[in-house]
């Protein structure tokens, strides 16, 4: 098969030079630069196709993330409420829901930007 390419001077240069230090002839160097483009671009899009299908969709990965602060929460929760001394509270809870309530407050200071102290 033969197929006609107009290439520019600075590729055509090139390839002569590439040719000479190969000992190939130029027309034989140009069909194997084409010939390695061409892998390695139908690699990429291989490759490309397979990390969308592994890559999980935004959805999923901040429906795991509210998961797992769900799961911390409760498990919280649970502890705090088994081992809640009011003598010994930091921020000056009474019980348990009034220390996760301070506790939830400090994280949307936190969030928006206020310092914790």
């Amino acid at each position: 098969m033969e197929i006609t390419l107009d290439i520019g001077k600075d590729v055509h240069y090139e390839l002569i030079r590439v040719a000479k230090t190969q000992d190939k002839a130029v027309d034989i160097t140009a069909l194997e630069m084409l010939s390695l483009g061409l892998r390695v671009h139908v690699a990429s899009m291989n490759k490309d196709k397979e990390d969308e299908q592994l890559a999980l969709s935004e959805e999923d990965k901040l429906r795991d993330i509210l998961k797992i602060g769900i799961q911390n929460q409760e498990l919280i929760s649970e502890v705090l409420s088994i081992v809640f001394d009011r003598e010994k509270s930091r921020m000056g809870a009474f019980d348990t829901d009034t220390a996760i309530k301070f506790s939830e407050q400090l994280a949307e200071k936190c969030i928006k930007g206020r310092e914790l102290l």
